[in-house]
């Protein structure tokens, strides 16, 4: 069914005038494999050997018992093993650098169970990734150009092409809720709840685009001072009930932390940041920094970056447990309320470039192939040394649908302090 709409937009030739013919027939070809070997985003459609099923076009529907709020589908399922320090040998291929570190002290372990390939999206969604395949160009200033509304590289050729698939990874056109985070250093707990909202005009600009459409938004997207991608707020909620609503906050209030941050593209991608000081303001560690948004929230320039392959490998997935109600930050930083399910996944390595500035020398993710959603990050530090491991604990919210994390952990895994971002979504 998706072949034939794919198959049917509209003479390429109209929406990559400019490329060459011999150019033109490579990019249809691979396309073209978003209709039979690879799925409308790139994934591997395939079982694989150890356990991984075939794609079949994940979980666009809610399952008996929906109501409004999100319900687990495999409440009912049984682990297929726990792994901590005492057997985590056998499967160390399956392990990322820091859940490695992490399992070796003792302290934690995680339950793993069968893989569901839930993610999924919607059909507009997947014809634009089919567009996108066929007209993306970069320019010399590091953008993008003559996409919109899906990820720009299906088939990603670099570790740069994976990082911007996965920052407009579709996660719905807006979402505006209540996020409580929690820092707990030496026992200690802190809180802050924040008000967010978030918008993807990325998403918005590639609704009801039909074939007609296209050259008007090519031209568009290389004439305008720039185009308006994404924008987040974060504003702190001290007076907002557990269900609250918007808090109502003076803009000039010093007292308030208020954090905002714009992606747009023009000759060169911009991200800019504002607000009462960098964010987080006033905390006591540096656990997490504006950079640290979902795992990653920065530009690809500031590093150098490797795209080391594609492994299987073990990631906390289709967590609907935590979908509606606030866990406790210790409890799940210990890691065994996690589900962890074996999933495939992009991996890229980036080294800072020299000059510039960053707590992190280094950092390595490891991405989703079915969401394009980091599920996994190792930071290191000016010596190299793994300092600080990040997860990210995915859910498919089929009511959009979408993958989302539902949570972002960040561990020190000397101290256990940690960092914890709980998103509310039901």
């Amino acid at each position: 069914m998706l072949a034939a709409v794919c198959l049917s937009l509209g003479t390429p030739a109209v929406w990559s005038a400019s490329l060459s013919e011999q150019l033109l027939q490579q990019r249809q070809q691979q396309a073209d494999r978003l209709t039979t070997d690879l799925t409308p985003v790139g994934a591997e459609r395939a079982a694989s050997v150890t356990g991984i099923p075939p794609w079949r076009g994940g979980v666009r529907l809610p399952p008996p018992g929906f109501s409004g709020e999100l319900i687990d589908p495999y409440e009912a399922e049984s682990q297929l093993i726990t792994i901590d320090r005492n057997n985590m040998a056998a499967f160390i291929g399956q392990l990322s650098a820091g859940l490695g570190r992490l399992l070796v002290d003792g302290r934690r372990y995680i339950r793993v169970f069968p893989t569901h390939r839930s993610a999924a999206a919607p059909d507009r969604i997947y014809e634009q990734a089919y567009r996108n395949l066929l007209r993306a160009e970069k320019n010399l200033g590091g953008g993008i150009l003559y996409t919109a509304g899906a990820i720009p590289f299906p088939i990603p050729q670099s570790a740069e092409d994976v990082l911007w698939n996965q920052w407009l990874s579709w996660r719905g056109e807006r979402w505006l809720g209540k996020v409580v985070e929690w820092q707990v250093i030496n026992g200690q707990q802190q809180r802050l709840d924040w008000q967010v909202e978030e918008l993807w005009p990325y998403y918005l600009a590639g609704m009801g685009c039909h074939p007609g459409c296209d050259e008007l938004m090519m031209k568009t997207s290389l004439e305008s001072a720039g185009r308006l991608l994404m924008s987040r707020r974060w504003q702190q909620d001290s007076t907002a009930s557990e269900s609250g609503g918007m808090a109502e906050m003076a803009a000039d209030n010093p007292s308030g932390r208020v954090w905002q941050q714009t992606l747009t593209m023009g000759a060169q991608p911009e991200l800019k940041t504002a607000g009462l000081g960098d964010w987080p303001e006033n905390w006591d560690t540096e656990l997490r920094s504006k950079d640290d948004v979902e795992l990653f929230s920065l530009l690809p320039g500031d590093y150098y970056w490797l795209l080391l392959g594609k492994q299987e490998m073990l990631v906390p997935y289709n967590n609907y447990q935590y979908a509606s109600h606030l866990p406790d930050p210790v409890e799940l930083a210990g890691l065994g309320g996690l589900r962890f399910e074996k999933h495939r996944v992009w991996v890229i390595d980036g080294s800072l470039r020299k000059g510039r500035q960053n707590q992190y020398s280094k950092r390595v993710y490891y991405i989703d192939e079915d969401s394009w959603q980091i599920t996994q990050a190792d930071f290191y530090d000016k010596d190299g040394e793994l300092v600080r491991v990040g997860l990210n604990v995915l859910v498919n919210d089929y009511r959009i649908p979408a993958v989302l994390p539902v949570a972002t952990l960040i561990i020190e895994p000397v101290s256990g302090s940690l960092d914890l971002l709980y998103k509310m979504i039901n």
